[in-house]
């Protein structure tokens, strides 16, 4: 069976080599970004299963740029998990995920399990 493509867009090294290490061992193929201009390239060039995004990031926010994802013809169905470590953000994620077409949502620090667990029911409902 293919391994399944995940993008992870964060401007945090440390987060990003995680979690890649993480997903890799997990057979899932990972293409790290750090910054959102590239990852809407990789996006389109790369036509990943899954993106995994920080909210918080220098260029595009997060939210900002899974608006641009749904509302480009060339990305739309690719699945959304924001990550968000911003305490205020836990209780408005899941508005701002509806808002912004994201499938779902995590906060930092997570649980590798919960991880997983999201990343396999919607690539699993994807295909």
């Amino acid at each position: 069976m293919e391994k399944k493509k995940i993008l992870v867009i964060d401007d945090e090294v440390n987060v990003t080599s995680l979690v890649k290490t993480r997903l890799e061992f997990h057979n899932y193929y990972v293409v790290p970004c750090y910054t959102s201009k590239r990852g809407l390239e990789i996006t389109i060039r790369e036509k990943p299963d899954l993106i995994l995004m920080d909210v918080m990031m220098p260029d595009i926010n997060g939210y900002e740029l899974c608006k641009e994802l749904k509302a480009n013809p060339k990305t739309r169905t690719v699945p959304v998990i924001l990550f968000s470590a911003k305490e205020s953000d836990k209780h408005k994620m899941h508005e701002k995920c509806m808002e912004v077409g994201a499938q779902d949502y995590i906060l930092k620090p997570y649980e590798q399990k919960e991880l997983l667990d999201k990343i396999e029911k919607i690539i699993t409902k994807k295909r």
